[in-house]
């Protein structure tokens, strides 16, 4: 199925998968999988019933649940996740390896049970918490003209030095001194070549690399009740909670807070002196946020008043955020939707809704689920959002711009062609006997061997013909023209693409201030690159042949056509030669 798109989000408690099918309009969800890392090991069980002993632990612990409100800030690992409750197993040489690398073994598992099967492209998501986001004012629109500036701006911005990190940027409509604001994802280089290098050593080779956060912004623009201008997502993971602010076409807050369900659980462990693995059980079965402490049952009223005070610092930390948002942007959030694992907290809407004052709502997204996935996709919906919104980053309308990617620069996504490698197989086979055929004509027919291998030639002559647009029959020879290695005027695989030609003619151009481009036109087969436009003097048209011809790649800038039409109003037509076709 080439019109399959995957979404992956590396969690800390799971690996969520989501698979689109793009060729459906609209969108279908076609598949979801879900990899708990506990059960790598072996060793993960179903949910229990609370046992009466437990709860009886919790009544018998009188005052002891008072302490456990300040804990709660230190809650949370390394990882971010949308994931459930459940805790990881308590064996020390089972946690020691899921610990080391759980993530990599999850994506193998899908890999074996066949996920991946005809997926043209996978998108995932940074683990951990490691992308950031920040936001600069700039005075242009121009994707081009911000990136030559935009080095400039990060130097003073970043938390480590410009050098280390990787990063991509959208440009939205600002409300600062600037009139436009650079969105500007961002990733230590270090973790992004770890990520891809594990992914690839299992077979997985993402195009896209985003961030959660940005990914929560494509779920929501697909959500149903999504009426609001201005709303906020809050995806309660396992690890981390994430928070994206949007007003209108402007994301004004995506960060992530260190602090999720698993904090939830250990406190309550500590407070009444549980094992983590029954006090997951208790916090699913009991924890309840809409429970008055005069409650006929004590002992949940006693874990609900724990479960307010462990959320306590994390609604502090988003109320500041909302309050940040208004002061710099002016931006008042009208709802909240929720998702993520930690979401499924029993009372967590209405205790919400009296925090921050406005609607809070589950997110849900309105797309087709094909019947294969209704279950599995329908069962597990608030915790697959990050990874619907991942997938959703390959799925752009027509005009919409491109989402934040992290693979650039030396990460960059190469591609593959499967109709390329299918190719080479079949080439591969025809070569070898040619080979084969030739030497058993030479050796038992030499009276036919002539005619014989005139035709093998031919058919090898015919394949190459149809693919590359020229006769060729040495094995060689076809496998450079596969490989681009017969050099720019003959490689099958050209140095560079149009849409690289096309970036180099925009930065050739980057330095002429009165410039309005009507017309490029980039022909790869003839490898000329046609340029009609208009700018305010013959100087200027000199300029721009001058500074394209010093571009990588391009020679030969000739003027066409030059009319003066008036002051400062001078149209020409330049062609360009590309020697990287």
């Amino acid at each position: 199925m080439a019109n399959r798109i995957v979404g992956l989000d590396i969690g800390a408690w799971a690996i969520k998968a989501v698979a689109l099918d793009t060729l459906q309009r609209p969108v279908e969800i076609v598949g979801y999988a879900e990899v708990r890392l506990a059960e790598l090991a072996t060793l993960a069980r179903a949910p229990e019933p609370v046992e009466e002993t437990a709860l009886e632990e919790v009544e018998a612990s009188g005052d002891d649940a008072d302490a456990a409100g300040d804990a709660g800030a230190e809650g949370g690992d390394e990882a971010a996740d949308g994931g459930d409750f459940e805790e990881a197993p308590e064996s020390a040489e089972v946690e020691e390896q899921v610990v080391r690398e759980p993530w990599v073994r999850g994506i193998e598992q899908l890999v074996e049970q066949g996920f991946f099967e005809g997926v043209s492209r996978v998108v995932a998501t940074m683990p951990n918490g490691e992308a950031m986001t920040l936001r600069l004012g700039v005075p242009f629109e121009g994707k081009a003209q911000v990136a030559s500036v935009l080095p400039h701006l990060l130097m003073g911005s970043l938390p480590m030095p410009l050098q280390r990190v990787t990063y991509d940027f959208e440009v939205m409509p600002g409300r600062g001194e600037e009139p436009f604001d650079a969105l500007v994802g961002f990733v230590e280089s270090e973790r992004l070549a770890g990520l891809l290098g594990s992914m690839q050593a299992v077979g997985v080779d993402p195009a896209v690399v985003g961030i959660s956060e940005l990914a929560l912004r494509q779920a929501a623009e697909r959500a149903m009740m999504l009426q609001s201008e201005s709303f906020a997502v809050i995806d309660f993971g396992h690890a981390h909670t994430r928070l994206l602010i949007q007003d209108g076409e402007r994301t004004v807050v995506a960060r992530s807070i260190k602090q999720g369900g698993q904090a939830l659980s250990e406190v309550l462990a500590e407070s009444f002196n549980l094992s983590l693995e029954d006090a997951d059980r208790l916090k699913v079965q009991r924890a309840r946020l809409d429970v008055e402490s005069d409650a006929a049952d004590p002992a949940v009223a006693r874990v609900g008043q724990v479960a307010k005070e462990v959320l306590g610092p994390l609604v502090r930390d988003l109320r500041r955020t909302f309050q940040s948002a208004y002061a710099r942007d002016r931006v008042q959030v009208e709802t909240i939707f929720i998702c993520g694992g930690a979401s499924r907290l029993q009372g967590l809407k209405p205790h919400l809704e009296r925090e921050f004052g406005v609607a809070v709502v589950p997110l849900s997204v309105e797309l087709t689920v094909a019947d294969e996935a209704a279950v599995s996709f329908g069962a597990r919906q608030p915790e697959a959002m990050v990874a619907l919104g991942a997938a959703l980053l390959s799925v752009r309308e027509k005009g919409q711009a491109d989402p934040v990617n992290l693979r650039q620069g030396p990460f960059e996504f190469r591609g593959k062609s499967s109709y390329v490698r299918a190719q080479l197989v079949r080439l591969g086979i025809a070569a070898a006997a040619l080979v084969v055929l030739g030497l058993g004509v030479l050796l038992m027919q030499r009276l036919d061997q002539s005619a014989q291998l005139e035709a093998m030639k031919e058919a090898t002559a015919e394949q190459t013909q149809a693919l590359f647009g020229e006769r060729l029959t040495s094995p060689a020879a076809i496998r450079a023209r596969l490989g681009g290695a017969a050099g720019p005027e003959r490689g099958f695989v050209p140095l560079k693409s149009a849409y690289e030609l096309l970036s180099l003619v925009t930065e050739g151009t980057a330095d002429v201030e009165e410039l309005k481009l009507d017309r490029i036109d980039i022909d790869t087969d003839r490898k000329l690159i046609q340029m009609v436009g208009v700018t305010d003097s013959p100087q200027s048209v000199d300029q721009i042949a001058a500074s394209l011809e010093r571009e990588e790649c391009l020679s030969d800038a000739r003027k066409e056509k030059v009319t003066v039409q008036g002051d400062n109003r001078v149209q020409f037509e330049i062609h360009v030669t590309s020697d990287c076709s």
